[in-house]
């Protein structure tokens, strides 16, 4: 089920999926989408650090 969403600049409620929970059901399972998930935050966090 979506999140509500407010967008300030409009004031108006925009349906909001969660990708993790889609993902999830999809597969069946959620821990492989949670290690899924904290793989690409570490991979993101890396190069953003070799980045600067």
């Amino acid at each position: 089920m979506p999140l509500p969403y407010r967008d300030p600049a409009r004031s108006v409620k925009v349906p909001v999926t969660m990708p993790r929970s889609r993902l999830a059901r999809a597969v069946g399972r959620d821990l492989p989408i949670a290690l899924l998930e904290d793989a690409v935050a570490i991979g993101v966090a890396a190069w953003i650090v070799t980045s600067v």
